[in-house]
């Protein structure tokens, strides 16, 4: 950890130099991000995650995979899709269907009541 430490802060003093000097193979790890970006990827993996296991059937995160959709968290904003996935989950999750009945409350066209 002190050698990371180390490599860390000789790069931080060339990096203020204006050098750019790669002191490991560590680098990509050790090179400051803005926040944004570090939190936009976390998104988008996550977003990534949650649709793969809600492709294989993971009813949880079919729900969350449509509010994440609905709220554009992780991807762009499609509603849209995020009602295809909600009324898949609202078959077997209640929470999905809560979902789809406050949306439909807001004024958003969720289609046919489905669900428990």
């Amino acid at each position: 950890m002190a050698e990371i430490l180390r490599k860390f802060e000789i790069d931080q003093a060339a990096m203020k130099k204006g050098e750019k000097k790669p002191s490991s193979s560590n680098d990509a790890y050790l090179k400051p991000s803005p926040l944004r970006d570090v939190v936009a990827r976390c998104e988008k993996n996550w977003h990534e995650q949650t649709l793969r296991s809600a492709k294989c059937g993971n009813v949880a995160m079919q729900t969350l995979i449509g509010q994440m959709l609905c709220s554009g968290y992780g991807a762009a904003v499609n509603v849209k899709e995020g009602i295809t996935w909600l009324q898949k989950a609202a078959k077997k999750d209640q929470e999905a269907f809560n979902m789809l009945t406050t949306l439909s409350r807001t004024g958003i066209n969720t289609g046919p009541p489905t669900g428990l």
